[in-house]
């Protein structure tokens, strides 16, 4: 620098210009004056947080006030600095939020370190904690009382052929004397699910009489009515519906409604209103093996619920 006093001849970009007399001392091809980091070559001049100091040279790119030696997310402006799985990654950056070993595109709750795809479905949580639609739970509360998980009833056969009307009674070999049978079948041959309601054993000598509602059975049909004669209503776009039974010693009653849980709907609920003769029991049956009894109540609903995923329906 002939006209330039620069005794220790600095010199940054080695271009034979002393830095007090180069008008680009980074050699970065930006003119000093128009250089947004004068000492630190840039000639892309980025500037993440446009706040006229380029990314090169700033010691807080992304603009959030935590200095990048201290940010846990150095490019993505993250103020409160969130580390859910405290790995050193904020949030804000972090492809794997919670921690689970799945990256945040693939876990339907990034958030939850519980629920991630192959986790143990939980059916206590309302949540689809194995982020796979197929997997279900179907969760039960009689009176009030929490709920418990119930299995479907599977099998081969479609539905009003394991209910097997036939002379004024139901032939599916779980019928009960004096007792109220319900429970979810699950027709294998397109998964989709079925209420059934039957009343009484056939040939137990004990008539009777009930009356039911239906709430939240959206979409679904009913299948079977037992018996014809019985006084029904049911409206599939709502899911309500009524039912008056009255049956003599040689028969049983009922009917069956589905597919259920279709039309957006997570729940339904079945409740006596009155009942007489011949029903000492209101039996819930889960799965082939397990059948859970409660008593019989005519004002406390009967609420069924899936959880963690939607069954078939078309």
């Amino acid at each position: 620098c002939k006209l330039v006093a620069n005794p220790n001849q600095a010199d940054m970009d080695k271009d034979g210009i002393g830095d007090a007399c180069d008008d680009d001392i980074d050699g970065d091809g930006i003119a000093n004056e128009d250089d947004n980091c004068k000492l630190v070559a840039n000639p892309n001049q980025a500037d993440m947080d446009k706040d006229g100091i380029g990314d090169a040279c700033d010691d807080d790119i992304d603009g959030d006030g935590i200095a990048n030696d201290d940010d846990n997310c150095k490019l993505v402006a993250n103020p409160n600095q969130a580390d859910m799985d405290k790995d050193g990654i904020g949030d804000a950056c972090d492809d794997d939020i919670d921690g689970d070993g799945y990256l945040n595109n693939e876990d339907c709750d990034p958030r939850d370190a519980n629920v991630h795809p192959g986790a143990v479905e939980d059916c206590t949580d309302w949540k689809d904690t194995d982020c796979d639609p197929d997997t279900y739970c179907i969760l039960v509360s009689v009176y009030g009382a929490p709920e418990y998980p119930i299995h479907p009833y599977p099998g081969v056969k479609a539905p009003a052929d394991f209910y097997d009307y036939e002379s004024y009674n139901s032939h599916t070999g779980l019928e009960e004397k004096d007792k109220t049978e319900v429970f979810l079948y699950q027709y294998q041959n397109d998964n989709k699910l079925y209420l059934f309601i039957i009343h009484d054993k056939p040939n137990n000598g004990t008539k009777g009489k009930a009356n039911m509602t239906l709430e939240g059975l959206v979409d679904a049909q009913q299948v079977v009515q037992d018996d014809p004669s019985d006084t029904y209503s049911f409206d599939s776009s709502t899911g309500e519906g009524s039912m008056n039974w009255k049956w003599n010693g040689c028969c049983t009653d009922g009917g069956v409604w589905g597919p259920v849980f279709c039309g957006g709907s997570t729940s339904f609920s079945l409740q006596y209103h009155q009942t007489t003769n011949g029903l000492n029991n209101l039996v819930v049956r889960s799965g082939t093996n397990d059948s859970t009894q409660y008593p019989v109540k005519m004002d406390n609903p009967v609420r069924f619920r899936i959880e963690g995923g939607t069954p078939a329906c078309n």
